[in-house]
């Protein structure tokens, strides 16, 4: 989004990018509410852009992909989907659309009533796209029929999907996220287009995946990386790694940075939960914090969330919902300093900005 960069006016929102692999000056943009742009200088100093499907039925635009198989690079397929900050407002949710001319025109292909898109794996005639409503739907003949793949026997369950990925160094390998499902949420694997699906995300990334995802992002690199980041509750709750196409994974360290220099406890009071008493430390409930070098009550140690702040004291409480009180283990023998830590995401951003909206 441009805001107060002269001359440029308020472009919008941008939920989706196409880069062209080849030619940098050549981009796609698909806007929360202002339909697919592309600007053939992407990298003037001042691009113009052009619209290019202002004359379909949606313009609120939610995924956008090329397709790799076309040598011209002239095929994209869009996803529809409302996504604006805005109380995600926006135009009908009509499926996806598809162009072979770069942009010159598009086919509406549906499928109808299936929610945001939220990926697309486009490899010629065949097209599978993840939805909010529908789950991951697949077609074999460009777009003109369309099954639904999830909850049909083919090991992925019926429910939201948050992200459809492809793995580009593996022909038909396809990773996709679950959520609010009846059935086992989690990351999803399928080795032949779409047709059949393993379940291959473990424990620790499951328990991330509840009521409070706002968003899980799949990244896939070579020879079976895979990349997986959740967001709970505005916040980044979690960064996975698999080396192994989803065989394994590993916990990341989150992006989180200190705000504040470390300031000593005054003293420990042991229980459940644990409380921490710092007169004067500004803290708000909620915040997060981390705890080091208490001794005795050696359970206040590590990262934590803020809970019952009151101008000298906080209790201590899990980071993951539903933020359960922390237990102590023994009684306070000294030492302690606590400091505030932020991630990339501020916990209180104004969604009613106008820079929040598109």
């Amino acid at each position: 989004q441009l805001e107060n960069v002269e001359p440029a006016t308020v472009a919008g929102a941008i939920h989706a990018l196409a880069p062209h692999p080849f030619h940098p000056d050549v981009l796609y943009v698909g806007s929360v509410n202002g339909g697919v742009w592309k600007t053939s200088n992407a990298t003037a100093w001042s691009p113009g852009f052009v619209p290019l499907t202002d004359h379909l039925p949606s313009l609120s635009i939610s995924e956008l992909e090329f397709d790799p198989t076309d040598p011209s690079w002239q095929t994209l397929v869009a996803g529809t989907g409302r996504q604006s900050a805005l109380a995600r407002e926006g135009g009908p949710e009509i499926g996806l659309y598809r162009t072979t001319d770069g942009g010159a025109s598009w086919a509406v292909l549906g499928p109808a009533d299936a929610g945001t898109c939220t990926g697309i794996v486009a490899r010629g005639d065949s097209i599978v796209a993840g939805f909010s409503g529908a789950g991951v739907v697949r077609s074999r003949d460009a777009g003109a029929t369309w099954q639904v793949v999830s909850g049909a026997g083919t090991g992925l369950p019926a429910g939201r999907i948050m992200d459809l990925v492809a793995d580009r160094g593996a022909d038909g390998v396809l990773y996709a996220v679950l959520a609010r499902a009846a059935e086992a949420v989690g990351i999803y694997k399928s080795s032949d287009g779409g047709a059949a699906w393993t379940k291959v995300s473990d424990a620790a990334i499951d328990a991330r995946i509840g009521l409070v995802t706002f968003n899980v992002e799949l990244a896939v690199g070579h020879s079976g990386e895979v990349w997986a980041g959740i967001v709970n509750a505005g916040q980044v709750s979690g960064i996975f790694r698999s080396g192994d196409g989803g065989a394994s994974w590993r916990q990341l360290d989150l992006p989180l940075f200190p705000a504040g220099e470390p300031q000593p406890v005054s003293c420990v009071v042991d229980g459940t939960p644990i409380l921490v008493v710092a007169p004067g430390h500004g803290l708000a409930d909620g915040d997060r914090v981390r705890v080091e070098g208490v001794t005795g009550t050696t359970a206040a140690n590590g990262l934590w969330r803020v809970g019952m702040a009151t101008a000298g004291a906080f209790e201590l409480r899990e980071v993951e919902f539903p933020f359960a009180p922390v237990a102590g283990n023994g009684a306070w023998t000294g030492g302690g300093v606590w400091q505030q830590v932020v991630d990339i995401n501020p916990r209180f951003r104004n969604q009613a900005s106008p820079a929040a909206q598109g």
